[in-house]
Protein backbone atom coordinates (compact mmCIF):
# COMPACT_ATOMS: atom_id res chain seq x y z
CA UNK A 1 0.00 0.00 0.00
CA UNK A 2 1.28 3.33 -0.71
CA UNK A 3 0.84 6.60 1.09
CA UNK A 4 0.61 9.89 -0.29
CA UNK A 5 -1.06 13.74 0.47
CA UNK A 6 -2.05 16.02 -1.46
CA UNK A 7 1.44 17.04 -2.60
CA UNK A 8 2.65 13.66 -3.84
CA UNK A 9 4.38 10.80 -2.56
CA UNK A 10 4.96 10.25 1.42
CA UNK A 11 6.26 6.27 1.21
CA UNK A 12 4.60 3.48 1.36
CA UNK A 13 3.20 1.16 4.39
CA UNK A 14 5.84 -1.32 5.28
CA UNK A 15 3.83 -3.37 8.05
CA UNK A 16 0.67 -3.03 9.29
CA UNK A 17 -1.70 -4.69 12.48
CA UNK A 18 -5.51 -4.55 13.01
CA UNK A 19 -4.49 -1.13 15.31
CA UNK A 20 -2.00 0.56 13.54
CA UNK A 21 0.43 0.75 10.51
CA UNK A 22 4.15 1.49 9.79
CA UNK A 23 4.77 4.08 7.14
CA UNK A 24 7.96 3.57 5.61
CA UNK A 25 8.57 7.51 4.40
CA UNK A 26 10.29 8.48 0.99
CA UNK A 27 13.09 10.00 2.92
CA UNK A 28 14.15 6.47 4.94
CA UNK A 29 17.29 4.67 3.63
CA UNK A 30 15.48 2.04 2.59
CA UNK A 31 12.82 2.99 0.92
CA UNK A 32 13.17 3.52 -2.83
CA UNK A 33 10.73 3.77 -6.14
CA UNK A 34 11.31 3.11 -9.72
CA UNK A 35 10.72 7.11 -11.13
CA UNK A 36 11.34 9.05 -14.47
CA UNK A 37 11.38 13.21 -15.00
CA UNK A 38 7.75 14.60 -16.07
CA UNK A 39 9.19 16.43 -19.19
CA UNK A 40 11.95 14.46 -20.16
CA UNK A 41 10.92 10.88 -19.79
CA UNK A 42 14.38 10.08 -18.72
CA UNK A 43 14.11 6.79 -15.86
CA UNK A 44 15.99 6.23 -12.60
CA UNK A 45 15.63 4.96 -9.09
CA UNK A 46 14.82 7.60 -6.44
CA UNK A 47 16.13 6.58 -3.26
CA UNK A 48 16.30 7.84 0.22
CA UNK A 49 18.79 9.34 2.22
CA UNK A 50 18.26 9.46 5.63
CA UNK A 51 17.64 13.27 5.48
CA UNK A 52 15.39 15.74 3.77
CA UNK A 53 17.33 14.87 0.04
CA UNK A 54 16.62 11.67 -2.19
CA UNK A 55 18.61 10.58 -4.77
CA UNK A 56 17.80 9.66 -8.22
CA UNK A 57 20.00 6.77 -9.56
CA UNK A 58 20.80 5.23 -12.66
CA UNK A 59 20.64 8.03 -14.85
CA UNK A 60 23.17 7.96 -17.68
CA UNK A 61 25.73 10.81 -17.94
CA UNK A 62 24.96 11.86 -21.34
CA UNK A 63 20.90 12.67 -20.27
CA UNK A 64 20.23 15.96 -20.10
CA UNK A 65 19.06 16.47 -16.81
CA UNK A 66 17.82 20.71 -15.33
CA UNK A 67 17.71 21.72 -12.20
CA UNK A 68 13.91 22.30 -11.26
CA UNK A 69 12.06 19.38 -13.45
CA UNK A 70 9.49 17.61 -12.06
CA UNK A 71 10.32 13.92 -10.72
CA UNK A 72 7.57 11.63 -11.00
CA UNK A 73 6.51 7.61 -10.12
CA UNK A 74 7.09 5.46 -13.48
CA UNK A 75 5.25 2.54 -12.72
CA UNK A 76 7.72 0.06 -13.61
CA UNK A 77 8.25 -0.90 -10.22
CA UNK A 78 4.59 -2.75 -9.90
CA UNK A 79 3.82 -1.04 -6.71
CA UNK A 80 3.52 2.66 -7.42
CA UNK A 81 0.94 3.54 -10.14
CA UNK A 82 2.51 6.02 -12.70
CA UNK A 83 2.37 9.91 -12.37
CA UNK A 84 2.39 10.14 -8.70
CA UNK A 85 4.71 13.09 -7.96
CA UNK A 86 7.62 12.70 -6.27
CA UNK A 87 9.83 16.42 -6.24
CA UNK A 88 11.81 18.13 -7.99
CA UNK A 89 15.49 18.23 -9.02
CA UNK A 90 17.68 20.58 -6.33
CA UNK A 91 21.06 19.63 -7.86
CA UNK A 92 22.87 17.77 -10.75
CA UNK A 93 26.49 16.55 -10.76
CA UNK A 94 28.11 15.19 -13.93
CA UNK A 95 31.38 15.49 -12.52
CA UNK A 96 33.21 12.53 -10.93
CA UNK A 97 30.12 10.63 -10.73
CA UNK A 98 31.22 7.63 -13.48
CA UNK A 99 28.48 6.11 -15.99
CA UNK A 100 25.87 7.95 -14.00
CA UNK A 101 25.08 11.11 -12.49
CA UNK A 102 24.29 12.19 -9.23
CA UNK A 103 21.36 13.47 -8.91
CA UNK A 104 19.71 15.07 -5.72
CA UNK A 105 15.75 15.21 -5.55
CA UNK A 106 13.99 17.48 -2.73
CA UNK A 107 10.67 15.58 -2.22
CA UNK A 108 7.78 18.04 -2.26
CA UNK A 109 6.24 16.24 1.13
CA UNK A 110 7.76 17.48 4.02
CA UNK A 111 7.81 14.68 6.76
CA UNK A 112 7.72 16.92 9.32
CA UNK A 113 4.80 18.44 8.15
CA UNK A 114 2.86 15.40 7.70
CA UNK A 115 -0.76 15.51 8.93
CA UNK A 116 -3.77 13.95 6.15
CA UNK A 117 -2.41 10.75 4.10
CA UNK A 118 -4.51 8.76 1.65
CA UNK A 119 -3.69 5.35 1.24
CA UNK A 120 -3.91 4.02 -1.49
CA UNK A 121 -4.22 -0.30 -2.29
CA UNK A 122 -3.55 -1.89 -5.33
CA UNK A 123 -6.06 -4.42 -6.22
Amino acid sequence: MIVVTDRGLAGKISDSSRSFSQLLLLTDINFSVAARLQESRIEGIVSGTGFRKCHMKYVPAEEEVKRGAIVITSGLDSLFPPGIPIGYVSDVNRKNAGIFQDIEVLPFVDNIKLEIVAILKKE
